[in-house]
């Protein structure tokens, strides 16, 4: 299942995460920002958002969603 929301997220905050995260993806994806696969590896990893949710953004955003998973596994490859 993908995770996203939080109990508790009013319908404000989860529109405010999904902008957030869908301009993130995108960044990462058109390689607008350099650090920002970082940062979206580092939301995975603190549990923000899981790879579910993120694949699922990718879905509704993204033209070429296999970009975002590569810069995700090189930062995932720089920390092993």
């Amino acid at each position: 299942m993908p995770v996203f929301a939080k109990p508790g997220d009013t319908w404000e905050e989860l529109v405010e995460k999904y902008t957030i995260y869908k301009f993130l993806i995108r960044r990462v994806e058109l390689g607008i920002r350099d650090e920002a696969a970082r940062e979206l590896f580092m939301e995975l990893q603190t549990g923000n958002i899981s790879l579910d949710a993120i694949e699922e953004i990718i879905c509704h955003c993204c033209y070429n969603g296999a970009t975002v998973i590569y810069k995700l596994q090189e930062e995932l490859a720089k920390c092993q």
